[in-house]
């Protein structure tokens, strides 16, 4: 399992005609959801992507104000998420990498 998602890492945002739109389009989605049922400012929640993959919806909603830390199984999924997020400049963010546990 590991292997694929180190592997899919390299090309995941093929899945979308523009990546960078969905990442803005998932992150204006979930905000709608989080803001309705949460009444607080988006600088003051700090917010966990438990599977962040190479980001799609954490770097948005950081750039929509949100601390994020996000973390994945996938080492390389999550150097893909730290590329992107410097690309589009989400300097909110921490990253971790998540260890399964047999």
């Amino acid at each position: 399992m590991l292997e694929f998602y180190n592997q899919l890492s390299n090309d995941y945002h093929l899945i979308f005609k523009d990546w960078d739109s969905s990442v803005r389009w998932h992150s204006n989605t979930l905000d709608r959801i989080i803001q309705k049922n949460k009444n607080a400012h988006r600088q003051n929640l700090t917010l966990l992507d438990c599977s962040c993959g190479i980001g799609t919806q954490a770097i948005g909603l950081a750039l929509l104000g949100y601390n994020i830390h996000a973390t994945d199984l996938s080492p390389k999924a999550v150097e893909r998420a730290k590329t992107e997020a410097k690309r589009m400049g989400a300097t909110n963010m921490t990253f971790g990498e998540a260890i399964l546990k047999k």
